[in-house]
Parts: C-alpha cells; structure tokens; sequence
C-alpha cells in the first residue's frame, strides 16, 4: 500500500489508449445506387416539366425577332412624328431592296448591291440650279441585336429563313422541332408575311395652268410642238439597276383630256415631282437640256403610302 501524506490528493488513472471516434452508420454501395437512381428520376421529371416554360419563352423571342424583322423590312405602320405625320422608314423606304436573309439587317454597312445612305440633289428644270434634294440608300444597322448577341437566330438558335416570292417576302422559323409544317404546339412554324400591297402605292398627278386674269384654274392649251410631263424622283425610280439611289424619271402626259399622269408601283416613302409645260423641239416625248421651259410648277414632295392611290395637283406658273 502506498502511504499518502496529510493533505496529499488521490492520484487520477490515465489511460494509455487513445480514446476512438464514435462509429455512425453508413450506406452501403447498393443503397447509394438506389439514392441516385431516385435522384436522376427527380431531375429528368422536373425538366420535362419546366420544358414548356423554356418553349414559351423561346417562342415569344422568335415572335419578337420576326416581328422587328418585320418593321425593319417595310417600317411600322403606326409610326408618326410630333406633328402627327406617318414616319416611313426601313430597308424597302431608304433602298427598294428585299433582302435574303436576316443577317445584313443587323449590319451597319450595305450589302454589296446597295449604294450606301447619302443626300442627291437635281436641277428639275434644267436652269442650271439644283432645286430637288432627297436621301436614298442604307442607313443601318436596321435590327438591333441587343446586348451579347452576334447572330440573328430565333428562340432555338436557328437562322430565320427568308423566302422572295413575286416580291412578298416571308420571314419563317421551324419551330422547336426545326421541321416544316409541325402542327403540335411550339412545334409549329412562326412566320410573317410581307405582301407588294404592305410597300407599293400609286401616285396620280394632274396639271392644271393658271388664268391669268381670274387666278383660277383652268386646263392647259397647248402650242404646236409643246408638251406636258413630270418629272419624278425618288429611290430606284429609274430602275437602273442602282439600288438605293435617288433617280429621275420622267412622266410624260398623253392625256390631254383629263391632264393627268399615273404612276404605279411607286415605294412607299417620299418623292419629289415638278410638273412642266415644254416645248419638244425633238418630239421625243422627253425633256431634254436646251429645250424651252412654257410654265412649271413648284417642287412638291409627295409622301406614297403602301395600298394607296395619292392624288397630286400641281399649277402651272
């Protein structure tokens, strides 16, 4: 026995062994298979579920992008400055081009067949002095992509498809099958449809010379040799293969019973007409320089509207 001094504590017994950590139970290799299965399960169903919500909001950014197309071909209809007038603007207003695909819409710089955007001016009256001034060709980028995005595709990260049939252009996406024809929800193909009617109008000019004593108007009477006729300006007018630019055209008047010129498949947008009462010393129907000027009219910009006649009068002086 040990003897223990007066005021002397009991030792304490310490173990030699390190104490263990506390054994929990596990999962056995099969039981993990299964929780992963169950896991997989979960994630496929819940995918399939949110499916039609990533759909729908696909479809609604193709309807979007087809409908900016759209406005960026032909213009918006309901567009109108502070004073209330009708703004005409867009690829087919500024350059007479239909475009194939959706791509250039996008782009700053012309497609290699259009004069870029620029100011032309014309002496209508052949008096040495320019008195007509309108802008023509591309003034893009048309279609804004937005923040990110380089290339203009639909909802499902497909190019849209342009179709130029007579002139009406169809602006297309297959759907979120990417078939054409599907019939079942966004499988469906989204499309619009830009008609000749939705940009090509008709303008009517009619001349009327002024009597000199009244003020009034009464209708011309024309000398041997002279003639009646308009000039026109506007983009692509003279259909020489110069897309985009401003050109002249000139109207000659063959009835000289009603005294009217009619122009149609005009571009909607502005034009600029002056009337003249010549004399055609060559008789070729043309107002050529040299000729003799009899009476003209004022300058008039005209604004045409797609599906519609406009009817200009315009006095001779």
């Amino acid at each position: 026995m040990i003897a223990l001094n007066a005021g002397q504590s009991t030792p304490r017994r310490v173990n030699s062994w390190k104490t263990r950590p506390e054994r929990r139970p596990g999962l056995s290799l099969l039981e993990l298979v299964i929780v992963l299965g169950l896991l997989a399960v979960l994630a496929a169903t819940a995918i399939r579920s949110l499916q039609p919500v990533a759909d729908q909001g696909r479809y609604e950014s193709t309807r979007k992008l087809i409908e900016d197309c759209r406005v960026a071909i032909a213009g918006d209809a309901d567009l109108r400055d502070a004073g209330g007038s009708l703004l005409i603007h867009g690829v087919i207003a500024d350059c007479g081009y239909l475009p194939s695909d959706a791509e250039a819409l996008a782009n700053a710089a012309p497609p290699g067949v259009i004069q870029p955007f620029a100011s032309y001016s014309f002496d209508s009256d052949n008096d040495g002095i320019n008195d007509v001034t309108l802008n023509g060709g591309w003034n893009g980028p048309y279609l804004n992509l937005g923040v990110g995005r380089s290339a203009v595709t639909d909802g499902w990260g497909r190019p849209l498809d342009f179709q130029n049939i007579s002139g009406a252009i169809t602006i297309l996406s297959l759907g979120s099958d990417g078939v054409s024809g599907g019939t079942n929800g966004y499988e469906q193909d989204l499309f619009d449809t830009i008609l000749a009617t939705d940009y090509l109008g008709s303008v009517v000019f009619r001349l009327f010379d002024i009597d000199p004593i009244t003020g009034g108007r009464i209708d011309p009477v024309l000398g041997v040799g002279e003639k009646l006729g308009v000039q026109l300006y506007g983009v692509n007018a003279a259909n020489v293969d110069n897309q985009g630019a401003v050109e002249r055209q000139f109207l000659h008047m063959s009835d000289l019973v009603n005294y009217e010129v009619r122009r149609g498949d005009t571009l909607h947008g502005t034009i600029a007409a002056r009337g003249l009462w010549w004399d055609d010393a060559n008789n070729d129907n043309i107002f050529d320089s040299g000729e003799a000027v009899v009476r003209k009219t004022r300058v008039y910009y005209v604004t045409v509207l797609a599906n519609r006649e406009r009817r200009v009068e315009m006095e001779l002086r």
